[in-house]
């Protein structure tokens, strides 16, 4: 019982030691980053909160859904879907492409695009009918592609100082299936983390030399 013991305490304390480096590596990985980064008008300070599971639905975004109507126009509307770049993250509404693109166009667009998604929140968008269509549907939807949607296909969470869960699909037996995380609670640790980035990083590269989702 003793030698049990004594195993236990030393691991735990090898645990603790682990997850401390860790905490203190992901600080520096991401340090220039966190000196920026704000989340809902609050300044990211790195510290352990329980993941949340992303909800990628039209009540959850509702300061990202913008409509730039041109009333008088007859042609039909064009939505904009992507990442921070389609969103127009940090800029004001005659600033983004939604706008820019409607005076160009003389056509109505609905911005729909969500800081740090990519291809997989594209797909649930249009999957689960996401994109409005009222009053008119979209004749084309321009998708804003930036090289980062490669490992975003694969991150486990949203952003380095988000708490919710990526949204990831995979590609088996002709079907595209959401994947689920194993023991999601894991990924409050900084240790979890760094490894998570590495596996995402790594599965990025690959995914940007065969373009397997982007095919189907």
């Amino acid at each position: 019982m003793k030698k049990f013991l004594k195993f236990l305490i030393v691991f735990i304390i090898l645990l603790v030691v682990i997850e401390g480096a860790s905490y203190v590596t992901y600080s520096i990985k991401w340090r220039d980053a966190i000196k920026t980064q704000w989340d809902n008008g609050n300044k990211v300070i790195l510290k352990y909160s329980r993941p949340m599971p992303f909800s990628p639905d039209a009540s959850a975004y509702t300061w990202h859904n913008r409509i730039f109507e041109k009333k008088n126009s007859r042609k039909k509307p064009i939505a904009v879907v992507g990442c921070s770049f389609a969103e127009g993250s940090c800029l004001e509404d005659n600033q983004i492409l939604g706008y820019k693109l409607s005076d160009l166009s003389d056509r109505t667009v609905y911005q729909r695009g969500v800081t740090a998604t990519g291809l997989s929140y594209v797909y649930y968008q249009i999957a689960n009918k996401l994109i409005p269509t009222a009053p008119k549907d979209p004749e084309y939807i321009v998708y804003v592609f930036i090289f980062d949607h490669f490992f975003r296909l694969y991150q486990y969470q949203l952003g380095f100082w988000s708490t919710e869960l990526n949204l990831r699909y995979e590609y088996k037996n002709g079907e595209i299936k959401e994947v689920k995380d194993f023991l999601p609670f894991m990924n409050m640790f900084y240790s979890t983390k760094l490894v998570q980035e590495y596996i995402s990083d790594k599965k990025g590269e690959k995914e940007s030399q065969n373009y397997t989702l982007f095919k189907v």
